[in-house]
């Protein structure tokens, strides 16, 4: 809303609307609204951390003012306290679920895995595009580049950092030839 009386009245309006309304001036929230809508005030916010300038309420002040029961809590997806999310930790563990450590490393293997099929598939089909390659093994045409990426170069550092360019594959893949095969039974 770009209409700061506009946005004051509907302020003014649901706050009514509570059981107890909130008593405080509205000064504050005037200053954090002109604030949230100053550029230079963003720019410095974000540099001190913040998502931006005007409030920033943490989950703490938010339970605190609403007076959100640690049952209400159970029922809730982000406004938690950290004995909620301990919680929440403690019962996904004892459902099983795996730690991240032992997540990431299963992921690891699928994808040393999957980067094996591609090498395989590059050496048997030397002429196929990137959009064959991915048809063939039925992966999307991205991950074959991200997959050709880290074959040629040994590392994984596109996944990690997706802003590089995808377009480095394209030079790579013109100018080196594929790793050896080796051929891993399933």
């Amino acid at each position: 809303m770009n209409d700061p009386e506009e946005a004051l009245k509907q302020t003014l309006t649901f706050n009514l609307q509570f059981n107890e309304p909130l008593r405080r001036s509205t000064r504050s929230a005037e200053k954090a609204y002109y604030a949230r809508n100053n550029e230079e005030a963003n720019r410095i916010a974000r540099e001190k951390g913040y998502p931006g300038a005007g409030y920033n309420i943490s989950n703490k002040k938010l339970i605190e003012w609403l007076d959100i029961t640690e049952d209400e809590q159970r029922h809730l997806s982000t406004i938690i306290d950290a004995n909620e999310k301990r919680r929440r930790k403690q019962k996904r563990r004892e459902m099983g679920v795996k730690s991240r450590e032992e997540y990431l490393k299963e992921q690891r293997n699928k994808t040393d895995k999957n980067l094996e099929k591609l090498r395989q598939a590059i050496e048997l089909n030397p002429d196929f595009s990137n959009y064959k390659l991915a048809k063939l093994l039925g992966i999307s045409e991205s991950y074959v580049r991200k997959g050709c990426y880290m074959l040629f170069t040994g590392t994984d550092d596109l996944i990690k950092n997706e802003d590089r360019s995808i377009k480095e594959h394209d030079v790579l893949y013109s100018r080196i030839k594929p790793l050896p095969v080796v051929l891993v039974e399933s």
